[in-house]
């Protein structure tokens, strides 16, 4: 039996009842909804993996070597997404690092998000991005990358109002709750405007992130959306192998 968050996926996909599509022109809208029909890795893992385990990544002062081999355990535990955060790793090391994320991801057919760095995701074949707001204007930041690149934006408490940009095929919407893991984060938007994002955004499949643990996932799923992304909970977790598997646990019971 397929999880709601599986069937609410695919039900947006059959209809236009997008208030956000409705204004936009004809060609964006066909666009749009070619990706989340494609073949894509990230659309693929939306369709058949909801409700989806989207790790993100928190090096820190750790090791390349140390998160290659963290993340692995951590896809041995089912996470379906994996994207590369790091605001301070120079560009030639971040580069290193994500091929060897992106080769490590393709073995397990997970799909790799790259974080801000669009030339190197271009350059090495990513299959997905993730901005927001302050990277610029997503229809430049689309013309940037291959057509074929899946592109997440995120909404956070103080752009939850504002019309969603047609190119985005994915929204992380968050802080939701109070995290510890990126210090310039805006202030938690709770639960109920979380769901008030994803009603008022229908065509398009959300995650949430921010403060997103076992105590809290369950919450995520229930608002609506298709996935959450957890930080701290895996990228510290002594096991995360065991730890993957209780989230993904939690998620499905939701």
């Amino acid at each position: 039996r397929r999880h709601p968050a599986a069937r609410s996926f695919c039900t947006l996909l059959g209809g236009v009842t997008n208030r956000r599509m409705a204004t936009a022109p004809a060609a964006g809208i066909a666009a749009v909804r070619a990706m989340l029909e494609s073949q894509n890795p990230m659309a693929v893992a939306l369709r058949e993996r909801a409700p989806v385990l989207y790790l993100v990544t928190d090096r820190r002062d750790r090791s390349a070597d140390w998160l290659c081999a963290h993340v692995e355990k951590c896809l041995d535990g089912g996470v379906d997404i994996v994207q590369l955060r790091d605001k301070t790793l120079p560009d030639a090391e971040f580069e290193a690092l994500a091929r060897r994320l992106l080769d490590l991801t393709r073995s397990r057919n997970v799909p790799l998000v790259i974080n801000d760095r669009l030339d190197i995701a271009a350059r090495i074949g990513a299959p997905s991005i993730h901005v927001g707001r302050k990277d610029g204007a997503l229809s430049d930041i689309a013309a940037r990358v291959p057509s074929d690149c899946f592109i997440g934006f995120s909404i956070d408490f103080d752009n939850r109002t504002a019309p969603v940009p047609p190119e985005a095929h994915l929204l992380g919407v968050g802080p939701v709750w109070p995290t510890k893991t990126k210090k310039d984060a805006a202030a938690p938007m709770g639960v109920e405007e979380l769901r008030r994002v994803i009603q008022n955004s229908p065509g398009v499949p959300a995650v949430a992130i921010g403060g997103v643990n076992a105590g809290t996932i369950a919450d995520a799923i229930r608002s609506g959306c298709v996935g959450a992304c957890v930080v701290g909970e895996l990228m510290d977790a002594e096991d995360p192998v065991a730890t993957a598997r209780k989230l993904k646990q939690i998620m499905r019971d939701a």
